[in-house]
């Protein structure tokens, strides 16, 4: 199409039109008018044009390239015109070629690893957070155990993920169990920090054998310490949990406690069974009169006044005079709890202020922090594993309605350092009807058996959560391995057939097996770093590794109490009003269950008198 111009001289000049300059002519539907073989057009308002019309012309292709590069392309060359389409071309060439390439490789290794169909499955904290976040039990903050490359480089902090349950299944026990230094004070630390802050508050049992957890939570305001040795220690003596009036109860009562300061494993032999079985005998019959501990290591230290206690009784024939061996024997193993009741303050030193477990047990108010250090946890092991087995049987006794369904912590660190602790196989499987929430802390299953015999894998294992971190010991770390579970996949076989005759056939077949394997093997927990693990709940295995985190010590962990003056051999007129009081019950015919002699209640008053147990 050309058209007419006019210039501003008013010459007129011929040029060939271009969009600019013209417009299509369009009819009532908005379709452009023809005219015989061409459109119609009619120029733009502003265009100094005076005439349009078609020719057809002939000319050079250099000059009509001049012409349409200069008019209609801008001055661009053809390689400027395709620059942008080849730069796309390339562009999207090595796009496809990397990023597909590892999409299809990706697939492939998902497709070679196969499909789960049953089993444990190993997830990572993201995918296990992202499945439980509804979750409002305790919670764990954990980090990946693989940092990507791009954040390694880039110095960006790796993201926290939570490890939860479902609050309805916090009393179905955690374990932790890896070798010392390898992170599981760092997760009672955070599980601590969680206690803390619920509202309702809820109660808590902690034994804290190094006075670490102490220093970072211990709250002077309604937390207790039970520690003989420490100042802020409360007192406690075994009459203060035995019921007066109740002749059976009282019997069954020093029986219980009697088997707490004298525990029996179940793989004992035979002799062993029977020296610890008469000193519990013994023992409970000592309690009768309602003792204090200094009057019972008075006692200890006497053979004729424990002659004395068991004389009229059935049990007079396990320390007869006739059978040396035997005698010695029983003695030996009831003096054992001397050296226990020795460390025992007065209630002079506690100012009066008492601990009644019993009471404690019923109400579930406040903290007892149960602590030594590494010089005292040997002299104090058998204290406070008493006190502990007292404490779970009295929480397994009382009806979870009278504490008004307040739920009670129970955290045991080092377990196997307080050795064999009568009543926890049976509170392992009984707790969650009373509201007691277990956590227990051990090295490995090598430890736990030595004190619970064949039934240690069984109790370890009856906890629903456990926190698994390394076992330099073999066969502890087999038996984790098998614990977490195994995994059953479908995978792809791929078989081939090749022939060298000319006219054989070559072929490929495509078929699946089902392959079980350990999701974690042995090596794998042997070769943990420290503060890795691996989580497990229910068929989820999440391997984690935690950061600790810098506390700001709020309590000392130890406050010497200060001494006493040293006990003297000579027996104390206590002690022989004791012995008195018990001869009175034996010639009634009440020695073996009597507890209410005249006497015995007088010492009882005179000792303790204005004691405070409203703890």
């Amino acid at each position: 199409m050309s058209a007419i111009l006019i210039d501003p001289n008013g010459k007129e000049q011929k040029s060939a039109a271009i969009d600019l300059m013209v417009e299509p002519l369009l009819d009532e539907n908005g379709r452009i008018k023809f005219d015989g073989r061409y459109p119609l057009f009619q120029t733009r308002q502003g265009v100094p044009a005076k005439k349009l019309f078609w020719e057809e012309k002939i000319a050079l292709d250099k000059d009509a390239y001049d012409w349409l590069q200069t008019n209609i392309y801008d001055d661009q060359t053809i390689p400027d015109i395709w620059r942008p389409a080849w730069l796309g071309a390339i562009l999207i060439f090595i796009f496809g070629t990397i990023v597909l390439t590892a999409i299809d490789m990706f697939a492939q290794r998902q497709y070679l690893k196969g499909q789960p169909v049953r089993g444990t499955r190993e997830l990572q904290p993201k995918a296990y957070a992202r499945e439980h976040r509804r979750h409002v039990g305790y919670q764990f903050r954990v980090y990946a155990t693989v940092v990507s490359v791009f954040r390694k480089l880039l110095g960006i902090k790796s993201p926290s993920y939570t490890l939860s349950v479902p609050y309805a299944e916090e009393n179905e026990g955690l374990l932790l169990l890896g070798d010392p230094g390898t992170g599981k004070s760092q997760a009672i630390h955070q599980l601590l920090d969680g206690i803390t802050e619920r509202d309702p508050t809820e109660a808590l049992i902690i034994y804290d054998p190094s006075g670490e957890f102490i220093e970072s939570h211990f709250n002077p305001a309604t937390d207790i310490v039970v520690n003989p040795l420490d100042a802020r220690s409360l007192y406690w003596a075994p009459h203060l949990e035995i019921t007066e009036g109740d002749e059976k109860l009282n019997a069954t009562e020093r029986q219980f406690i009697a088997e707490s300061f004298f525990p029996c494993p179940d793989d004992a032999s035979p002799t062993t069974r029977f020296f610890i079985m008469a000193a519990r005998a013994i023992f409970a019959l000592i309690l009768i009169s309602n003792p204090t501990p200094e009057q019972i290591v008075e006692l200890l230290c006497n053979e004729e006044l424990i002659d004395q206690c068991v004389a009229g009784t059935e049990h007079a024939h396990l320390i007869s005079r006739g059978a040396k061996g035997q005698r010695g024997g029983v003695l030996a193993t009831l003096s054992e709890v001397g050296e226990t009741f020795k460390l025992l303050p007065s209630a002079e030193e506690c100012k009066n202020r008492g601990l009644f477990l019993k009471n404690w047990a019923k109400r579930r108010r406040g903290r007892l922090f149960i602590t030594s250090s590494h010089t005292t946890r040997e002299p104090l092991r058998r204290f406070d594993a008493a006190l502990l087995n007292i404490l779970l049987g009295y929480l397994l006794g009382e009806s979870y309605a009278l504490s008004g369904e307040r739920p009670c912590w129970v955290i045991i660190d080092e377990v196997h350092a307080l050795k064999h602790l009568p009543i926890l196989k049976s509170a392992l499987v009984e707790a969650r009807k009373y509201g007691v929430k277990f956590v227990l802390g051990t090295q490995n299953k090598a430890q736990f058996e030595e004190h619970y015999g064949r039934g240690a894998a069984t109790m370890l294992a009856s906890s629903h959560s456990k926190m698994l971190y390394r076992c330099n010991e073999p066969d502890s770390a087999r038996w984790v391995s098998e614990m977490i579970g195994e995994e059953e996949k479908e995978r792809p076989r791929v078989s081939t057939t090749a022939t060298v005759q000319a006219n054989g056939r070559d072929s490929i077949n495509y078929s699946t097996l089902t392959e079980r394997r350990l999701v974690v093997s042995r090596e794998q927990i042997m070769s943990l770093p420290n503060l890795h693990g691996y989580w497990k709940y229910a068929d989820s295995v999440v391997p984690f590794r935690i950061e600790p985190i810098d506390r700001p010590q709020v309590a000392p962990s130890f406050i010497a109490r200060p001494p006493k003056p040293v006990v003297q051999k000579q027996l104390k007129p206590q002690a022989l009003t004791l012995v008195a009081s018990t001869e009175t019950a034996t010639a009634n015919g009440n020695g073996n269950a009597n507890g209410n002699h005249k006497q015995t209640a007088e010492i009882t008053s005179e000792v303790v008198e204005g004691l405070d147990v409203g703890f």
